[in-house]
């Protein structure tokens, strides 16, 4: 019955697992702000990260890896966050990053 419930209230997550970019292009739209705000906000830590290089990058990650996603519409953001802190943290990496404290 949950997963019942899970795909009947997350319909655009369905969808984008199954490789429609239609539904894939409303769930980023959705949660573009708030994780382009956490990108900049790990800016603090990583000063050498280019916001909008990440993002896209991580757009890019979660294209090719939504159809191991395994949450609902609500969770989509989240879950691009985390391939954001990903990208960011590879990214730093790549360019001798050192962390203000």
């Amino acid at each position: 019955m949950d997963s019942q419930d899970t795909s009947s209230s997350s319909p655009l997550a369905e969808k984008a697992r199954a490789g429609d970019r239609a539904a894939f292009k409303a769930l980023l739209v959705a949660s573009e702000k708030s994780v382009k705000a956490y990108i900049r906000s790990l800016q603090r830590y990583f000063p050498r990260t280019n916001a909008d290089d990440a993002f896209q990058e991580a757009v890019s990650r979660a294209l090719e890896a939504v159809g191991r996603f395994e949450g609902d519409d609500a969770d989509f953001g989240r879950w691009l966050s985390g391939i954001a802190r990903n990208v960011v943290l590879t990214q730093s990496k790549r360019t001798g990053w050192s962390r203000r404290i």
